[in-house]
Order: structure tokens, then C-alpha cells, then sequence
């Protein structure tokens, strides 16, 4: 007897439209809806489009010592940002505590501007108002700014 989720060997929650697995991914982690890429391929590309982002370098795991992991995330929001595909994101809150990863505030901000963000929080005691990038100022689609 055929399981019923499936038809053709494929499962239904994949025949989604893009837009609806994108739904339904907002409401995982970024590091969860990332991890979902890894499905399948039609699984792929759908985190991309989540519209809102939570990042904080006091959750670093499972990269050994403490260098190791404020590199594995920096690495890691780089690469979640480098590959939004110019989807706009809703809300973003960048959360760095840590000297090293605090140094990339600057283009982080700019990164998530670019992505025409609406609700942007920074938090960071290594960060200051006359760091902000001057697209921060100028951004039309932000509505709200909190540190």
C-alpha cells in the first residue's frame, strides 16, 4: 500500500509553491530554514526568501573553540545574506557581543539595507550611532530602528 503523503516518490509539502513554503519556513530559526536546503533539491532555494532574520553570536555552536565559533558565524551570516537573492526582508535583528563578530555591524547593516528591510535592530555594546552607515539614513523601506 502507497503512503498517502507521497505520489511518485515525491512528497506533498514539496509540490508547494515557492511562495508557500516560504510561509511556512518564517516560522522556523534562519539557522533552521537554511537547514532545510538540504531536503532535496527543490528544497534548495525556498529559505531564501524567509522575511525575517535572527542573528546572535551568543548562540555559536558546534564549531569547537571559542575563535572558531565567531568565525563560523560570521561565516555564517555572510553566507545567509550573500545568498538572499534580493528578497526584501521584513524584519532583522543583528545581536553581536563579541569584538570580532561586532566588527562586521557595518556591512551587515548595509547588506540587510540593500534587501529593502522595514524593521532593523542592532544590538551591541561595540557598536555606536556614528558607526551607522549612511544608507541606513537614507533607506526608504525603514520604518523602524532599534538598538
Amino acid at each position: 500500500m502507497e503512503d498517502s503523503s507521497t505520489a511518485n516518490g515525491e512528497d506533498w509539502i514539496s509540490r508547494l509553491p515557492d511562495s508557500l513554503l516560504c510561509h511556512i519556513l518564517s516560522f522556523l530559526s534562519p539557522k533552521e530554514a537554511v537547514g532545510t536546503s538540504i531536503l532535496s533539491k527543490r528544497w534548495e532555494n525556498p529559505w531564501t526568501c524567509v522575511p525575517s532574520l535572527y542573528f546572535c553570536d551568543t548562540f555559536m555552536t558546534d564549531c569547537g573553540n571559542y575563535m572558531n565559533k565567531v568565525n563560523c558565524f560570521i561565516d555564517y551570516v555572510n553566507w545567509v545574506l550573500a545568498h538572499r537573492d534580493g528578497f526584501a526582508i521584513e524584519k532583522c535583528n543583528l545581536s553581536c557581543y563579541t569584538l570580532h563578530a561586532s566588527a562586521h555591524l557595518y556591512s551587515w547593516t548595509c547588506a540587510v539595507i540593500a534587501c529593502m528591510v522595514q524593521e532593523l535592530t542592532i544590538k551591541s555594546e561595540l557598536f555606536r550611532v556614528g558607526q551607522l552607515p549612511w544608507c541606513l539614513l537614507t533607506c526608504k523601506t525603514l520604518v523602524e530602528y532599534s538598538t
